[in-house]
Order: C-alpha cells, then structure tokens, then sequence
C-alpha cells in the first residue's frame, strides 16, 4: 500500500515538473513571435498617400514658353495602392505666368496653366527605414487660359494632350505624416492655329516642375 502510494506521488510530482519544463519553453517562443509579428511591417503599408507641394517650372526649346516669366507652381497628387508595389493616382498642377514679348504670343499678357494626369507607376523602399521612391508615367490634358489686362479685356483658352514622368523621394517621420520631393517631366501637344512659319513655336510645351512638399499617409 505505501509502495503504491509513494508511487503515484512520484508520478505526480514528475508531471509538475514536466509541465513547468514545458511552460518555461512555450513563453520563450511566444514571445518570439510577438516580437517577429510587430518588426514585420509586410501588412503597414500605405493604401492612400495625399500629397501637396510647392515649386517651380522650368521650360526648355524653342517653344513659346521662353517668353513667359513663369511664377510658382503648386502641384496636389493623391495615389492609391493596389499593393505594397503598384500605384495608380492623380495630378494637378497649376501656375500662373506673365509674358515680356506679346508680339511673339499674341494679344494676352498672363496666363494661367493647369495640368490634370492620371498616373500609374511602381513604389521602391527600403526594408525597416522611412525613406521610399515613387516612379510613375502619366497621360492627361493641359489647359491654358490667356487673358489681357488692358483697357479691352480679352479671355481665351488654349488646350491639348499632355504627358508625364514624376520621381518623388517620400521620408515618413510617422506612419501619417511625411515629407517629398519630386521632379516632374511634362511635354504639352497644344492645337493653337497660327501662321504655318510660326506653328511649331507653338504645336508643343516642355517643362521640367521641381517640387518640395509634405505627405499624408492613410493606412
């Protein structure tokens, strides 16, 4: 009878021992896990970036916006993410410009140019940093509005298909809130009708947009 008793305390005592063996290893391994599930950011990423910025244009060729004296530009972009990778969005830039020479572009001394793209493109980051680089190709339609500010006010609108190539560099200080540069590539095809020696003056607009500006990430 005290063999049989003993015997079983035994085997009671081992199964304790057993299971605090067996807790002391799972916490360990729980706790890796924990750890391994909050360093993985595959599932924080943005799905919504909004974006707005300042800059300025910069026009090149032998086109009609050598004659302007261009002004700044602000440039607003909002992006969707169909994964961490691809993207697609919108841009709109505007700016407004006076010209010196109205004896090249004709009776108006300002105007106002807009862009209007939709855009599609990759996103590049580094594993575990903030730091991100968005490259997209866009297709839209630019809009010029002339106007001249004389004693007879004259109003009227210039437009065509436009296209452009957009690199912007993203740093996040939070999972919300960051910081951007972009340089923006835009090349114009404009329908103004003018004397055939002067038409392709104006059959075409190139810019080069540097922008600096601030981000609001949605997840």
């Amino acid at each position: 009878m005290n063999l049989n008793f003993r015997s079983i305390v035994i085997a009671i005592c081992l199964c304790k021992v057993l299971s605090y063996s067996l807790n002391g290893q799972t916490k360990p391994v729980e706790k890796q896990e924990q750890l391994i599930t909050k360093n993985d950011k595959s599932t924080d990423w943005a799905r919504i970036i909004l974006s707005a910025a300042v800059g300025y244009p910069l026009s090149y060729g032998d086109t009609f916006l050598k004659t302007y004296s261009k002004k700044t530009s602000h440039h607003f972009n909002a992006t969707f993410f169909l994964n961490p990778k691809y993207i697609f969005g919108y841009d709109f830039n505007i700016y407004k410009a006076t010209t010196d020479d109205t004896t090249l572009t004709g009776n108006f001394d300002n105007a106002t140019i807009c862009h209007y793209y939709m855009n599609m493109g990759r996103q590049f980051t580094i594993h575990n940093f903030p730091l991100s680089f968005r490259s997209t190709l866009g297709a839209g339609w630019a809009n010029y509005r002339n106007e001249f500010k004389g004693v007879n006010k004259l109003n009227f609108k210039d437009n065509g298909f436009s296209m452009s190539i957009t690199g912007t560099l993203q740093y996040e200080f939070t999972r919300f809130l960051g910081i951007h540069i972009n340089a923006q590539w835009i090349r114009d095809f404009l329908r103004i009708e003018t004397n055939q020696e002067i038409q392709s003056f104006f059959d075409r607009a190139n810019y080069v947009f540097l922008y600096a500006g601030i981000t609001f990430s949605l997840r």
